[in-house]
């Protein structure tokens, strides 16, 4: 049996958050992993590995390869998510990208954007409220909309995490 967390289980065992027994059975073998983001050379082998089982999956997916830019921005990125957020991004590209090589603008566009490029052509400069904003959608969008890890990463309760999106209309 093979399991995973990002939550720290021996410390989850001992606040009591996680029961002791499933910890002492689940802990034969560890292997700690670090993440996607302080293993950059890994990020371009594993997306070439996706993309090429989307193609075995999906006879309609055209991609073949990716764009040297493209490349960039997934090398680029910090990737919170881990190896599934990279996956469902390249998965998300193969299947919307009807050409052979998958453009930058077939990823998602969190992964090219900067706080900076949010906000090119504004008439004024953005202010707190707006980037607190702009940044909680930007990480329930990475979070594929998981509030439990989206207030982690925001470093907040799921209730204050509730709460700011009730109060800036965020859905």
């Amino acid at each position: 049996m093979l399991a995973s967390s990002s939550v720290d289980l021996r410390e989850a065992m001992r606040t009591r958050a996680f029961r002791e027994d499933l910890y002492h059975r689940l802990n034969v073998v560890p292997l700690l992993l670090p993440p996607l983001r302080a293993r950059r050379e890994d990020i371009a082998p594993l997306a070439e590995l996706f993309l090429l089982r989307e193609r075995e999956r999906s006879p309609a997916c055209a991609a073949r390869r990716f764009a040297p830019e493209s490349l960039d921005a997934l090398r680029g990125y910090a990737w919170p998510g881990n190896v599934r957020e990279l996956r469902g991004a390249v998965e998300r590209a193969a299947l919307l990208c009807g050409h052979e090589q998958i453009p930058l603008q077939a990823l998602p566009s969190a992964l090219f954007e900067s706080p900076q490029t949010l906000w090119e052509g504004r008439a004024r400069r953005p202010s707190l409220k707006d980037l607190e904003q702009a940044y909680i959608r930007h990480v329930l969008e990475q979070s594929q909309g998981n509030q439990t890890r989206a207030a982690q990463v925001l470093g907040i309760s799921r209730k204050a995490l509730w709460e700011k999106r009730r109060r800036y209309g965020i859905p």
